[in-house]
């Protein structure tokens, strides 16, 4: 099982801190958010983790990750790296944003999952978006599961919070099929690779019926998009609600 994080772009939300480095470089508690990540994703079962870059992509080479390129980094988006990734490994992958931090129990749900697409989700999303924004609802997008556990509805607005299951996480399982699936829609609408989002992308899956399974996790994770989230990150670790876990780059276990 190959990890992939998805880190081409810069995070320009975080100013200054993304200056000499992309986001997934940022510390949180004296580690860039890649290197926790790593430690997430290998304890949680993947077996390798590669790195697709963009700006500055040298900084993240330099740390010790194996990368691949998105030469499309500054007008693409997470579909481009994701098409690279595909193109790359012929496998199964769990494929990571770089502005997020989950532990290991998520990543390994989702290994275990037999679904040929699955999602990762937060259930108590509202908690962490009542500390991240004045009103949660202005960010938050739709997430309803039918009642065999796949996901109907994701990506949407909404004005009520009855409307949302979880968040998605940004951490999703590809199987053989399901990766499938995209490639068929991008030969299908090449122009999707770099003018679709990943929510948009999923919830364009569920509309031609494939079924997305939902994996649940509370807690243990957050989202940096800029620098108030930082600070609520730095937060939650000071709490003990975010940990760092498993083998970093230098051997040492945490």
């Amino acid at each position: 099982m190959q990890a992939v994080i998805l880190a081409a772009g810069r995070g320009s939300r975080l100013g200054s801190m993304t200056d000499a480095a992309p986001k997934g470089m940022v510390e949180v508690a004296g580690k860039p958010i890649l290197d926790w990540q790593r430690r997430a994703l290998l304890a949680g079962g993947a077996e390798a983790v590669t790195v697709v870059t963009g700006y500055r992509g040298e900084v993240v080479a330099d740390y010790g990750f194996g990368t691949i390129i998105n030469d499309d980094w500054s007008f693409g988006n997470m579909l481009s790296s994701l098409d690279c990734a595909l193109r790359t490994f012929s496998g199964p992958l769990i494929v990571s944003y770089a502005d997020i931090l989950y532990n290991p129990a998520t990543v390994r749900d989702l290994i275990v999952s037999d679904s040929p697409l699955a999602v990762a989700y937060d259930r108590d999303w509202l908690s962490l978006w009542q500390r991240r924004f004045d009103d949660p609802l202005s960010d938050a997008e739709t997430f309803r599961l039918g009642t065999d556990g796949n996901i109907a509805e994701i990506g949407g607005k909404t004005v009520n919070v009855a409307d949302i299951e979880g968040q998605f996480m940004g951490l999703m399982k590809l199987g053989l099929e399901g990766r499938k699936w995209i490639e068929n829609l991008l030969a299908v609408r090449p122009e999707a690779r770099l003018g679709m989002d990943t929510t948009t992308l999923l919830s364009t899956l569920i509309t031609e019926g494939k079924p997305i399974r939902g994996i649940p996790a509370t807690g243990g994770w957050c989202e940096i998009d800029d620098l108030a989230d930082w600070e609520v990150a730095e937060a939650l670790v000071a709490e003990g609600r975010l940990v760092l876990t498993g083998r970093g780059a230098e051997g040492g276990a945490q």
